[in-house]
């Protein structure tokens, strides 16, 4: 009877971690989407606005006046007939309302007025590039505005006002498509899933093998499912999406062709024979020239047939003179570029597949939630084991995974907040205000970690975990629900002793939550893999979710994933083995003396530590967020591809790191294990300088990452066994001291790496002086100790 409710009850939490995912992937995705097609629409509009103001510029050089031009009400018309759920408007120079459109279905003026009489207008408007204007964001309301010239004076501006929701009806069939999709994919998984486990679970079946083997098939075979499931909704999912995309690309032709078609019908009107003008063919390419997804545009005679497209054509077509003269017939035709249109949708795909990569290594660290919740109803009914090392080390991972994440969807927006609204304080440029947040929380972290071990041994550490916690979601609530600058630097401040609080969790579980040889370091690379992985998809995340809700909201969401962190930590992690242990273990804490620690600090063992060890390993660390970016920016590689040297140094770390620690240990030692990394690092830097580069970087960052994720908990665990550490603090200090040492070392990194990009060729360039750095550091640590 318990193994059956325990199947089931394993069954019922695999599904709904499945089903969670396929949602989560799906809403993710079509969000990315639709944020890349609004991207479309907005530049759709602001081509329409630039030939509207055109046209108002031409008018005005032959003698109108633009205070008193009579045929505004017509460019109005011409304008909105072309774009639904759009207001037009001219503002004056000084920002005064000049000329609108009145409506009988909406109160045009007062949304006008509200939007050009709001914080986020006024302080935007000074900024706006005098010669091209800009966009103006207010919640979900955007305005699209172009600066109208005399000469080389600014007259006003042409504003084109519209809501994120205007849109809407486009993505309504799109929306329904990616349901259909989810459920079709999702059944078909549960299905799939609750057969294997049944048959896996089964007697007949368990009576085949040991039950830890069959338990690592089953976790396999699971895995596996959800990979497949998702691998192929993703492919379904960007496949629609690429059908999509096509008909808006192909729409947004159409609407710009009309707009042409709308100008020369003018022309002609006023009794000119298009067929005589002579720099027609000039004023065609210009209006079209920044359409890359247009080959070529002609005015051409049709004599005898009334239209040759249909809908495989690649040739649009418009009759603009509906007046039959001679038997001939008039019509603009543009020719569509396929390479340009496919040069666009292997752009949008590469995004969508980066984002669905993203939300992948989110999905497959959350389904760790599975173990720990089976593990706990399995020592509920007495069958689990009181202490496991493997089950520390996920929760450790699980746990650090949700915290990270929740800290990195919110944290790069505290800046842009501020940059947003302008504001600075005690006298600052906003830009260095702007700098000020991760300033102050860095070095809130860094002194918190010091002085909050006492706090820790004095009061149980679940209270260390409730309050950091509930501090992080107030301060979180409070950034977004009062954005000023001042706040927004003081939550964030206060963010840093909150974070420094999980640290000290974190720190609890690696010290106590080991008994072989290897345990520790395990801990640490678990620890240090779920850190990578919520880094990782936290920035992905939050760049989604801001892109559709804005920059503050990424505080709420942050909020609501730190609150899924102190139920996950403390419900599911295993407090009572880990006391029951320590208290069986009989381990007693060194008492910290600052005479101690200032030993430790000017030792030789230290020193040694720091130049040979800890310097390289955080200059590397920081290369991937410095040189790569660099090295793309100058040699004109797209921010695309960066994404994918990111996400190649993010499974490096969080994936293959963490795999090779334990048995590396175990086989070569520490310091021969940190050689080798830093032998890796030398080769990843030198091949920067052999073709093709695109690949090199890809590579280059996946060493990288394998630095990240399996050097630092090697260098970690060497920096534990230094003698002078040993005799100066206990293991969870020594823990909290090797974080601060990190952060010291990281503040002067980017400097050093900096130093990189020096534009120099030959042997002894800065980058190739790096990488033999980094060979001589690996030769080094190889003689050091190399037995302990």
């Amino acid at each position: 009877m318990i193994k059956r409710r325990d199947t089931w009850m394993y069954l019922l939490i695999l599904l709904l971690v499945a089903e969670l995912a396929i949602v989560f992937i799906s809403v993710m995705a079509f969000l990315n989407y639709r944020t890349s097609a609004l991207n479309l629409e907005e530049q759709v509009i602001s081509k329409i606005e630039k030939d509207t103001v055109t046209n108002l510029e031409t008018a005005i050089g032959f003698g109108k006046s633009f205070e008193n031009y009579y045929g505004m009400d017509e460019v109005f018309e011409n304008f909105d007939s072309q774009l639904d759920g759009t207001v037009s408007f001219v503002i004056g120079k000084d920002g005064e309302l000049m000329y609108f459109l009145p409506s009988d279905d909406r109160d045009v003026e007062k949304e006008i007025n509200d939007f050009i009489s709001s914080r986020e207008f006024a302080r935007k408007y000074d900024e706006l590039p005098q010669n091209d204007g800009g966009i103006i964001k207010k919640g979900r309301s955007e305005v699209i505005l172009t600066a109208i010239h005399q000469d080389e004076e600014i007259l006003g501006y042409f504003g084109c006002l519209y809501s994120g929701e205007a849109f809407e009806e486009g993505f309504e069939i799109l929306k329904k498509d990616v349901v259909v999709l989810s459920v079709i994919v999702g059944v078909i998984e549960m299905m799939v899933l609750a057969i294997l486990v049944i048959i896996i679970r089964s007697d007949k079946f368990l009576e085949t093998g040991k039950g830890k083997e069959n338990r690592n098939f089953e976790k396999a075979i699971t895995i596996i499912v959800m990979t497949i499931s998702i691998i192929v909704l993703s492919t379904l999912l960007i496949n629609r999406f690429q059908n999509d995309y096509i008909g808006k690309m192909e729409d947004s032709i159409k609407v710009t062709m009309q707009n042409l078609e709308d100008t020369i019908r003018r022309v002609q009107s006023q009794g000119v024979d298009l067929r005589e003008v002579d720099d027609l063919k000039d004023y065609i390419e210009e209006r079209v020239y920044s359409l890359t997804m247009i080959k070529s545009v002609r005015v051409i005679d049709h004599i005898t047939e009334f239209k040759r497209t249909d809908e495989e054509s690649d040739i649009l077509s418009y009759a603009i003179n509906l007046n039959e003269k001679d038997g001939i017939m008039l019509f603009l035709e543009a020719e569509l570029s396929t390479e340009a249109m496919k040069k666009e949708m292997y752009h949008i795909v590469l995004v969508l597949l980066s984002t669905m990569i993203i939300l992948m290594i989110f999905v497959f660290e959350l389904n760790n939630i599975t173990e720990l919740l089976v593990d706990k109803f399995e020592k509920s009914s007495g069958k689990g084991k009181s202490f496991s090392e493997k089950q520390v080390g996920i929760a450790l991972r699980f746990s650090g995974f949700l915290c990270s994440t929740a800290e990195y969807m919110c944290v790069p927006y505290a800046a842009m907040l501020i940059r947003e609204s302008g504001e600075s304080v005690f006298g600052l440029s906003v830009g260095m205000t702007a700098a000020l947040p991760l300033t102050l929380e860095g070095l809130t972290q860094m002194i918190s970690m010091l002085l909050l071990p006492r706090f820790v041994k004095k009061f149980n550490i679940r209270v260390m975990l409730i309050v950091s916690t509930i501090l992080m979601i107030i301060c979180n609530v409070t950034a977004f629900s009062m954005s000023t600058a001042l706040i927004i630097i003081l939550c964030r401040a206060v963010a840093g002793i909150a974070y420094a609080g999980f640290k000290q969790v974190s720190n609890y579980l690696i010290t106590k939550g080991y008994e072989t040889e290897t345990g520790r370091s395990d801990n640490i690379s678990q620890d240090n893999a779920g850190l990578l992985a919520g880094a990782t998809c936290g920035a992905g995340l939050g760049a989604i979710l801001s892109a559709n809700t804005g920059y503050a909201m990424t505080f709420v969401f942050s909020a609501c994933l730190f609150f899924a962190y102190l139920l996950a930590s403390f419900f599911l992690l295993p407090w009572r083995a880990l006391k029951e242990k320590g208290e069986n273990s009989g381990e007693e804490e060194k008492p910290v003396k600052i005479g101690s620690i200032i030993r430790m600090i000017f030792s030789w063992e230290m020193l040694f530590y720091v130049v040979v060890i800890g310097i390289p390993l955080n200059i590397g660390v920081m290369l991937c967020v410095t040189l790569i970016p660099a090295i793309c920016q100058t040699n004109g590689i797209s921010s695309v591809m960066l994404s994918y040297c990111y996400i190649a140094n993010g499974i490096a770390g969080i994936y293959i790191g963490p795999y090779l620690v334990s048995m590396a240990k175990k086989i070569f030692g520490i310091p021969l294990s940190i050689a080798f990394a830093f032998s890796l690092t030398a080769v990843s830097i030198f091949i920067l300088k052999m073709p093709p580069l695109p690949l090199m970087i890809v590579i280059t960052s996946m060493i990288l990452g394998f630095l990240d994720g399996f050097a630092t908990p090697m260098c970690t665990d060497q920096f534990m066994e230094l003698k002078v550490v040993k005799k100066s603090v206990d293991e969870s200090s020594a823990l909290i001291l090797s974080v601060v040492l990190s952060y010291v070392l990281l503040t002067f990194a980017p400097v050093i790496a900096e130093l990189l990009l020096i534009p120099e060729k030959g042997v002894f360039s800065p980058m190739m002086i790096g990488a033999a750095v980094y060979a001589v550091a690996a030769v080094c640590v190889f003689f050091f100790k190399r037995k302990a």
